[in-house]
């Protein structure tokens, strides 16, 4: 694990997203693969070595704060201090998970009220696609996985990928009318992308 890891400092492992509450998917992305570029990913899901080898444990403490460091410094400011009593990076890494991707009443009722009032307006297509996709990958995060081979399964995603793409379409400006009407009259079915 640790005998990956370079001399820099925690800068070396710069997050370019801030974790603010609202895009912790994006945050998330990002911040996992900072880590797993510097070879540290394991310190996110893995405790400490047992052995009695100080010079291992040392050695991980050492990564291990890097990845801290990393992830504290990649928050805003204002979250900061919930994750003072943190321990180790897997801690602060859980912290981050339950709260922000736990099926919690409150968030699910807040991102579909986001989705609800997202429209185009005076955003360029491109820019609205990201504020759209933004909502709809946290709203996608809350679904329990389906069972590889479930054909019901995949037919109720594909279900959910169609009415995703309805919300989409019914918020373009009058520009896209032409096009909103191709995409809903087709005969086989569209996905967002």
């Amino acid at each position: 694990m640790a005998r990956n890891e370079s001399a820099a400092g925690p800068g070396s492992m710069s997050i370019d997203i801030k974790l603010d509450g609202s895009n912790y998917r994006e945050w998330a992305f990002s911040a996992r693969t900072v880590v797993r570029a510097a070879g540290l990913v394991s310190h996110l899901p893995d405790d400490p070595p047992s052995r009695d080898d100080e010079a291992d444990k040392k050695s991980w403490q050492k990564a291990d704060d890097r990845v801290m460091g990393a992830l504290v410094l990649g928050v805003d400011p204002s979250l900061r201090m919930s994750l003072e009593h943190h321990t180790s990076a897997k801690e602060i890494w859980k912290y981050f998970e339950q709260r922000y991707l736990q099926p919690s009443g409150a968030l699910h009722f807040s991102l579909l009220q986001n989705l609800h009032n997202t429209q185009q307006n005076d955003m360029s297509i491109e820019e609205y696609y990201a504020a759209f996709t933004r909502i709809t990958g946290q709203l996608g995060s809350m679904v329990p996985k389906s069972s590889p081979g479930c054909e019901s399964c995949a037919a109720k995603e594909e279900f959910e990928q169609r009415t995703f793409m309805y919300h989409f379409v019914m918020k373009l400006t009058k520009e896209y009318e032409n096009i909103r009407t191709q995409l809903l009259c087709r005969t086989t079915s569209s996905h967002l992308d």
